[in-house]
């Protein structure tokens, strides 16, 4: 039998364990040393099977196989970085197949992948390394499985679909023939993806509901934490939770003082004032964090739009075709944004507000509740348009500007 450590110690390592106890039955194969848990001392044992300690600790059994039972594919695919770097030289992986899934035999299963109970994998489908392949699920003909997917329990993968690096595909959820999900990218329990979903996107329940990701801080999108607490973060937050399984809340900027939390939980900048947005976004960037983009479920945005990371779009909120939407801004509910807009970092488009095509807007601006901004116009930075207020002619000074025409005050 061959030597096998765990990685990992939670929900995933015992189904893995109850797969390879299934496999032993039916051949013996696996002979279990025991887990590596980063959170877990070494000395501990559960259910009679030894926890050796953290990562560093797989130097001690550089012969054996390992499986990784981390269940994000970017925290995932850290950890077996870590590991490549602790042994310093090719690392046996085990492939653990439940004997209850139906394989076919012209279809190709990478190193350190998990398939598990009455799944079904149709001929010439390539699963690469590292994934997952929850119990139930369907992979179709000719499908490409890049590496560290995840496949959630009960999902349906239809013919020649192809998942990227890292994709993580809900419990329940269905791609149809064809169709491609990108790197990064995640689909939610039970959404039904009928074309293309790019890099970096989570669709919540259908393929035209998604919110683009710039670029997710630690790839582990199970927890999140929202720096504020005011009606901003919680509007925010009720979004997050549509594909957050942990949303918190850190009022002290405690975050930044528990390296636990760091490279655990994504995070993002949930206050309305612009400047203290930008000073905490600023922070996090230069830890190498940067904030996930929500585009609310009720918003309409075209996919020739762009959005920057740590920005959020409101329910009812339309950003149309080439508009181009930088970092860290509010784009509020029911705004419309419309066709080759460019808005800045930082900025606060109020609900109700209107921006025609064309128009320009510095870092910083806000644009106040049911104001308009008629086509082909420019705004400077730090320039606050007051509620209901027209402006018809470029601003280029700083200022505070109201009325109809809108004039500075």
């Amino acid at each position: 039998m061959k030597d096998l450590i765990i990685i990992g110690l939670n929900d995933l390592s015992k189904e893995i364990l109850f797969f390879i106890e299934r496999i032993n039955i039916v051949t013996p194969t696996w002979n279990i040393l025991g887990y590596i848990d980063s959170q877990t001392e070494s000395g501990n044992s559960i259910d009679g099977i030894p926890v050796f300690g953290g990562y560093e600790s797989a130097r001690d059994f550089a012969d054996a196989f390992f499986v990784c039972a981390k269940e994000n594919p970017a925290l995932k695919k850290g950890v077996i970085s870590l590991l490549k770097d602790y042994i310093g030289r090719k690392i046996n992986y085990a492939t653990i197949i439940c004997p209850s899934a139906a394989i076919s035999s012209k279809a190709k299963i990478g190193e350190g992948s998990v398939i598990g109970e009455h799944c079904v994998v149709g001929p010439n489908v390539l699963i690469q390394n590292h994934c997952l392949v929850g119990s139930l699920s369907s992979i179709g003909t000719g499908s490409v499985i890049q590496d560290f997917v995840r496949v959630g329990s009960g999902a349906i993968v239809s013919n020649r679909v192809k998942l990227g690096e890292c994709c993580d595909v809900g419990i329940g959820a269905k791609i149809l023939d064809c169709s491609s999900v990108g790197r990064n990218s995640r689909v939610g329990i039970g959404a039904a993806i009928a074309k293309d979903v790019q890099d970096n996107c989570v669709v919540l329940r259908e393929s035209s509901n998604v919110a683009k990701f710039a670029a997710p801080s630690s790839g582990n999108r199970d927890r999140l934490v929202i720096f504020g607490s005011g009606g901003h973060a919680k509007v925010v937050a009720d979004m997050a939770r549509s594909y957050y399984e942990e949303v918190i809340f850190d009022t002290d900027n405690s975050f930044f003082l528990n390296e636990g939390m760091i490279g655990s939980y994504d995070a993002f900048v949930g206050i309305g004032d612009g400047k203290i947005r930008a000073k905490l976004i600023h922070r996090l960037e230069s830890m190498g964090i940067l904030c996930p983009t929500f585009i609310h479920q009720g918003a309409e945005v075209s996919e020739g739009a762009e959005i920057g990371g740590g920005t959020v779009i409101m329910a009812g909120a339309a950003v149309n075709t080439s508009a181009k939407i930088g970092k860290g801004s509010i784009v509020n509910t029911g705004a419309t944004i419309d066709h080759d807009c460019l808005i800045g970092d930082f900025c606060n488009v109020a609900p109700g507000a209107h921006l025609a095509g064309g128009v320009e807007i510095g870092n910083y601006t806000i644009v106040g509740v049911g104001a308009s901004i008629i086509n082909n116009v420019t705004i400077a930075d730090n320039v606050i348009i007051g509620s209901g207020a027209t402006v018809i002619k470029s601003i280029a000074t700083p200022g505070t500007y109201v009325g109809v025409p809108a004039v500075r005050i």
